[in-house]
């Protein structure tokens, strides 16, 4: 998981290079987490890490704040929230894989 910032970006691309040295790159999966809170966008993202990223959760301030005051899951406040969406739909494309 990464976030559209310099240090996340920073520790992924160490995180690669570790995968890399032992061989586990097929491995990596990349999510981009609170899309569009910032100017590197997620095309920057894939090109830097060199990686097209498998789910884009974009940024929901108002239902990450309610989820986290209420207790309780955002999907479950939130379930129409674009993020709970993205997240639902790429839950279910894995169950459908399995």
């Amino acid at each position: 998981m990464v976030n559209e910032d310099i240090a996340s970006l920073h520790d992924a691309k160490r995180s690669i290079k570790v995968l890399e040295a032992l061989n586990q790159q097929d491995k990596l999966k990349i999510v981009v987490n609170k899309e569009g809170i910032s100017t590197i966008t997620v095309k920057n993202v894939a090109n830097l890490l060199e990686a097209t990223p498998i789910l884009v959760i974009p940024y929901d301030l108002k239902a990450a704040m309610l989820a986290v005051n209420r207790g309780i899951p955002m999907l479950s406040c939130a379930p129409n929230s674009k993020a709970s969406k993205e997240i639902r739909n790429y839950a279910h494309a894995l169950i459908r894989r399995v």
